[in-house]
């Protein structure tokens, strides 16, 4: 989950592959609540792993105007995998 610079949220999948196969669900510029992240992972296909709670870092961008906010969670396919 992201918040980029130029001010829109995404949650992406990320894994081994590159970056451009991630799968990604975009929100826009709205602050998506616990349950549309939730909802988001499940369209993709994943769900939180048993326990997993969002961990947020901040991070400079590309200006001193501007941050990203990153939020990371251990997720599973749904209907088993990992």
């Amino acid at each position: 989950m992201s918040h980029t610079p130029w001010g829109a949220w995404e949650v992406y999948i990320a894994s081994d592959s590159p970056s451009k196969d991630w799968p990604v669900h975009e929100f826009g510029r709205k602050l998506p609540t616990h349950e549309e992240r939730s909802a988001a992972l499940a369209a993709l296909g994943f769900a939180p792993v048993d326990g997993a709670v969002w961990e947020w870092t901040e991070a400079p961008g590309e200006d001193t105007r501007s941050i990203w906010l990153t939020g990371t969670l251990d997720v599973r396919l749904i209907g088993g995998g990992s």
